[in-house]
């Protein structure tokens, strides 16, 4: 089962770092938030930049801080 890329622990995202892992080894084990329909947002460059900022939006990723992109689905509309 995957999970979700923006609740990995420093201490984790370190270690994926350390073992040189690749944004095809991200998107294979991890997801984006259940709220983000942003195509391919764990993709790296092309992906959303807050989800893959490693020292900080990443930490901040929510409903409430990802609400006013374009790519947020509302709470009612959210697939699972």
């Amino acid at each position: 089962m995957k999970r979700y890329f923006h609740k990995l622990s420093d201490k984790k995202i370190d270690t994926l770092i350390a073992k040189k892992r690749t944004i095809g080894y991200l998107k294979e084990h991890y997801k984006q938030p259940e709220w983000c329909y942003y195509p391919d947002a764990l993709d790296g460059f092309f992906g959303c930049w807050s989800l893959m900022d490693l020292d900080g939006d990443r930490k901040k990723i929510s409903r409430e801080f990802c609400s006013k992109c374009d790519c947020y689905i509302p709470i009612d509309k959210t697939i699972k």
